[in-house]
């Protein structure tokens, strides 16, 4: 009977206990939930009584402080406090209509609020009594109706007040306890609820997994029994929903066997390697000439199950045209290496065509391959050949292109460094010649300096001969400080020294004018002086001498230093070099002893410059000498090169008639 009933019938009879069980639980929680609400309502009433009359038990002690503060202070002015008992706010609450409401929630308030009326009448009337003590300043008095009147008044109201509050906790503590049973009562009852409700889904899964999985299990092994091809027996026999399940399943799949052994007989007569794999890339079929092509032993019904590449390949995952099929539904074909079971590689064109179902979905899909390896083996020989000649020409190619390109990069740098030689060897021997000329004018420097040496020797002789003179006269002597730039190996330190020599006559010329001057001044004031100045007319007269001497000396060395100059003009206009003036400052003498010594130390200075003079002209002859011989070699060594360069572009030329006749060949060759 239980077993014959359809599988909602079975559903309602299990669960609708649990249906019952569950909606009263749930009606039992609904109303405890209903109680707690309005016991948490009530309970916020009497939080709001306590709240009040804690409210009213703080504004009269403030009121009472109020009124110890005036009786204790003494003032005169008028008391600032409530003395009507029904005004204030225990009053007006005593007298309202909250007072009703307050007794019907805490009956037991009523008897506590009745005795409060009596005490604090008694307060405010107090209050009355020491304001009138006040106004006739009868202060002690005052303070007696305080605190036998006033004092004991408030501390029975906050003791009524109190127990008033005492009530309401204890109702609070009532109400609390009633709510925790109730709610006890009910978590109990939700509890039973839940066994209840426990016991029967167990016995609803015990009768559903008797009745429901066992042929739900039996139909799922039959199926997967099917889908792998295996021989199976449904044994359900019933009348329900799985019962006509299983006779539907039964006959489908004889009618599938009947088109399957169809199928596998066509399929197996194929002259080709075949195979055929379901929806999940699982073969299902395969001929004998799929087995020669993999080298596979044993029977197909061996291989069944496994996915196309480990069947093909020993790969679960490879992407086969079997797989790219399945996925895309459109026909797929592929060119394919494949290594056997046996180690041998073959080489095949495999095409792959999906397989629909009555709905149009894809069933499966059915592979073809063609063993193409002996057709590989001989074009990848032509292939191996024809790249070996191809890689032979196109590394000579690279060498010829590399060559001619080299050859004309050399041919470009031979040109240019032919071209520079020729430019060199032009150049040394334009050098050559100015230095022949350079050599010519410095032998004239070096003779001109060296009678110049000479005189300017010969005048320091005679100016220290009239320093011996006048070396008494002298008071004292005006040092100046002279700064000779030491010549450097060119020209621009010749023409400098020649042009400080010539400054240095300038200043000789003009001290020789102003001593002579002053010889003549100082004969004139002798004259003057008679026979006292007749000794100093005689030394004037020899100083006039020995300045007309200097003078006389200086034009000598004027002409030789002009020799000098002129000597060293032709120097510097040869190489192109300056020569910078020695800048010589000299103070006047105040004396003539002082001027007669700095034109010792002028001729002493004229000596030394001379002798520089001389010196660099000798050391720039020896330079010169080497310029010369290394301007010769220069010259011969760029004859030289410009004759290898000569030969370096013939042979480039003949380099270049190569690299044309191996790229022609190169080109025959492809």
């Amino acid at each position: 009977m239980w077993k014959n009933l359809f599988v909602w019938k079975k559903l309602c009879v299990c669960f609708l206990p649990l249906v019952l069980v569950i909606i009263i639980s749930a009606l039992d929680s609904n109303k405890t939930l209903i109680n707690l609400q309005r016991t948490i309502i009530k309970l916020e009433e009497y939080e709001d009584i306590q709240a009040s009359f804690m409210q009213r038990e703080m504004e009269h002690m403030q009121w009472a402080q109020q009124l110890i503060l005036f009786v204790g202070l003494q003032k005169n002015t008028d008391m600032a406090l409530q003395t009507d008992p029904s005004r204030c706010a225990l009053g007006q609450w005593l007298s309202g209509a909250e007072r009703a409401k307050v007794e019907s929630l805490v009956p037991a308030l009523a008897e506590v609020l009745a005795r409060v009326d009596g005490p604090h009448r008694r307060l405010h009337q107090s209050a009355v009594t020491i304001r009138g003590l006040a106004a006739e300043s009868d202060w002690p008095g005052a303070r007696r109706t305080l605190e036998n009147e006033t004092l004991p008044a408030l501390e029975e109201i906050l003791a009524l007040l109190e127990m008033g509050t005492d009530h309401i906790g204890k109702a609070v503590a009532d109400m609390r306890g009633r709510t925790d049973t109730e709610c006890v009562r009910s978590v109990q009852v939700n509890q039973v609820a839940m066994g209840v409700g426990v016991f029967i889904g167990l016995l609803c899964f015990v009768a559903l997994l008797r009745s429901i999985l066992r042929p739900l299990n039996k139909l799922r092994n039959y199926a997967e029994a099917c889908r792998a091809g295996r021989a199976a027996d449904l044994d359900i026999r019933r009348k329900d929903e799985f019962g006509l399940l299983a006779d539907a399943l039964r006959s489908l799949m004889a009618s599938l066997n009947r088109e399957l052994a169809f199928s596998r007989s066509m399929l197996a007569g194929l002259p080709v390697p075949a195979a055929l794999y379901d929806r999940d890339n699982k073969l299902t079929f395969a001929n004998r000439h799929m087995l020669n092509l993999l080298e596979l032993d044993g029977n197909p019904e061996d291989y069944y199950g496994r996915t196309s590449g480990d069947f093909l390949f020993r790969e679960e995952d490879r992407e086969t045209a079997s797989v790219s099929c399945l996925r895309t539904g459109q026909p797929a074909e592929r060119a394919v290496e494949v290594e056997t079971y046996r180690g041998n590689v073959r080489f095949a064109l495999t095409q792959a065509a999906p397989l629909y179902d009555e709905r149009g979905n894809i069933a499966g899909v059915l592979s073809v391959w063609m063993d193409t390896t002996d057709m590989h083996t001989h074009e990848r020989e032509m292939a191996r050949a024809r790249d070996s000649m191809l890689r032979v020409a196109g590394k000579a190619q690279d060498v010829a292109e590399t060559l001619s390109s080299t050859s004309r990069e050399l041919s470009v740098q031979i040109a240019q460094v032919n071209t520079c030689a020729a430019q060199q060897h032009q150049q040394a021997q334009d050098t050559a010649v100015a230095m022949n000329q350079i050599n010519a004018s410095i032998s004239a420097v070096n003779d001109n300096a060296r009678h110049a040496d000479e005189t300017g020797r010969e005048a320091l002789k005679h100016a220290k001969k009239g320093q011996t003179l006048v070396v008494d006269m002298l008071e004292a002597m005006h040092a100046l400080e002279k700064q000779a730039v030491q010549v450097c190996e060119n020209m621009d330190a010749l023409r400098r020294h020649a042009d400080g020599v010539g400054e240095v006559l300038d200043v000789i010329s003009d001290i020789a004018d102003q001593t002579n001057l002053l010889a003549l001044n100082a004969a004139i004031e002798a004259a003057r002086a008679g026979d006292a100045g007749r000794g100093f007319a005689v030394v004037a007269d020899e100083v006039r001498k020995l300045a007309e001497k200097t003078m006389q000396a200086t034009k000598s060395v004027v002409e030789v230093i002009a020799n000098i100059q002129n000597g060293a003009s032709l120097s510097a206009d040869s190489v192109g070099q300056a020569v910078l003036a020695i800048q010589t400052t000299t103070g006047q003498a105040d004396q003539s002893g002082h001027a007669l010594e700095e034109i010792v130390e002028l001729i002493g200075e004229l000596a030394s410059q001379v002798a520089a003079i001389a010196i660099s002209a000798r050391e720039q002859a020896v330079a010169s000498e080497q310029v010369t011989r290394a301007v010769d070699e220069t010259s011969a060594v760029a004859g030289e090169a410009a004759e290898a360069m000569s030969h370096a572009a013939h042979a480039t030329e003949n380099l270049a008639g190569q690299i044309g006749v191996l790229r022609d060949l190169v080109e025959e060759l492809r």
